[in-house]
């Protein structure tokens, strides 16, 4: 509810201040696949779903500055081996993540006046609003001691089809671990850092 206040008085400062021919808001929705480094298991295999709110600030036509307000499902999931009867591992982690993105537009199409491609660079703070664990075999001490709190970086682009309607594709990598072994040094554990991909669509209004 907070992060949702604060993204409305966001949009509400930039109207006043610039006007709406340099600002834009929009809707967002996709999936996300996402890995934790240090569970022993490789690949993005956690599929989840991430939508929001989008709101943008056009610093110059080729230049601009969004801030978006999602949830993000993450985690991490072992693979299956063919004839083993073990459990499948499973972490799902719910965010709300904020993005604050820098972004830069390309292949201007003269006939529409819009830019097909946006390069984004940024990062982006979350904040862990539900965990759910399958049985597996991560020690009690690592489940109820995740970070709930994370920065990240991001890199990606997006192609639009029109001036309104986008689909983007984004990497994105915590600065901050979701578990420190040095916080439990009798633990025979690796300390865990959470990556993921991100491919949503989007309308901008």
């Amino acid at each position: 509810m907070y992060s949702i206040l604060v993204f409305l008085l966001y949009v509400t400062a930039i109207e006043s201040a610039i006007g709406q021919q340099r600002f834009s808001a929009g809707l967002i929705a996709g999936l996300t696949a996402a890995q934790i480094d240090g569970d022993q298991s490789a690949g993005f295999n956690k599929i989840g779903l991430t939508g929001g709110l989008k709101a943008t600030t056009f610093l110059t036509d080729k230049l601009d500055l969004s801030f978006e307000i999602l949830f993000s499902q993450r985690g991490s999931v072992s693979e299956l081996v063919k004839n083993n009867s073990g459990i499948q591992q499973k972490l799902h982690l719910n965010y709300v993540q904020v993005p604050f993105i820098v972004g830069y537009n390309d292949w201007y199409d003269e006939e529409l006046d819009f830019y097909h491609i946006k390069f984004q660079a940024g990062a982006s703070y979350g904040r862990m609003i539900g965990s759910e664990f399958k049985e597996g075999t991560w020690a009690t001490e690592i489940i109820n001691n995740l970070n709930e709190n994370n920065i990240s970086w991001l890199v990606g682009a997006t192609y639009y089809l029109n001036p309104n309607m986008g689909f983007s594709f984004r990497y994105n990598s915590f600065i901050t671990v979701l578990f420190n072994t040095k916080d439990f040094p009798n633990l025979n554990a690796e300390s865990l850092r959470s990556r993921y991909l991100d491919l949503h669509a989007l309308y901008m209004f």
